[in-house]
């Protein structure tokens, strides 16, 4: 019995020992792959048949020469950490990090003064939210205009209209529902922005300017200049 308990348990280490040099195989074959495909010379990637456009469909690099690298703030959070965008032909291909930015490296960036063309070869470490950009920009089912009631309140339907008739109905208010056989008036900024008393019967509830609410997150750029102009400027 106790030959047998060792002749099992030396084929246990056997069986440990081949699995680890297996894993371990693969491991240096990954981390070689990631290398080759981070690498600025892509040379040995090609080599060996790995080109990282291939892999990527034929997604641009940033050394190529008909693309423009542009350095920017991603606002996908409140962090703020720096971008860095390869575009070609006005589309954006692809997101990294800012090696200029502090955030992306832990405080010890790039000095400021290093020419872009030195630093196209870094890596740069930005997060999954960041490389989710392109898809995006792109989702088919991105918002990109205003979207005006087209059916009875409750019915999630909407249309999209241009920005000039959203700033116009928000700012002077009135019939905006009419072609829905709607009577009802809506006030808008301009309306609001008033001492009288929204009751008069009932002077409690202040004036008309307390019945304009504004909710945001972010006063990021975009959403502070359009707050500004908008709601700081009219109430």
């Amino acid at each position: 019995m106790k030959k047998e308990n060792k002749k099992c348990e030396q084929e246990a280490c056997q069986e440990r020992r081949s699995f680890l040099k297996g894993g371990g195989a693969v491991l240096a074959g990954a981390v070689a792959g990631t290398a080759l495909l981070g690498s600025s010379d892509n040379s040995q990637a090609r080599e060996l048949g790995t080109d990282p456009r291939v892999a990527q469909g034929a997604s641009p690099l940033r050394t190529d020469g008909d693309v423009n690298v542009v350095h920017s703030v991603c606002l996908g959070c409140n962090a703020r950490c720096g971008n860095r965008s390869v575009v070609k032909d006005g589309r954006l291909e692809s997101y990294t990090g800012n090696p200029y930015h502090p955030y992306n490296h832990r405080g010890a960036p790039v000095d400021f003064a290093t020419p872009v063309s030195e630093t196209l070869s870094l890596s740069s470490p930005v997060c999954g939210k960041a490389h989710d950009a392109p898809n995006y920009v792109y989702n088919p089912y991105r918002i990109v205009k205003p979207l005006k009631r087209s059916g009875k309140r409750g019915s999630g339907k909407f249309e999209p209209i241009e920005w000039e008739q959203m700033i116009e109905e928000i700012s002077s208010g009135g019939k905006l529902f009419a072609h829905l056989g709607e009577e009802r008036v809506v006030e808008g900024l301009q309306q609001l922005n008033s001492d009288d008393a929204i009751d008069a019967s009932a002077p409690e509830l202040g004036s008309k300017r307390n019945g304009f609410i504004f909710m945001s997150g972010r006063m990021q750029s975009g959403r502070k200049e359009f707050i500004d102009r908008f709601v700081k400027g009219s109430m």
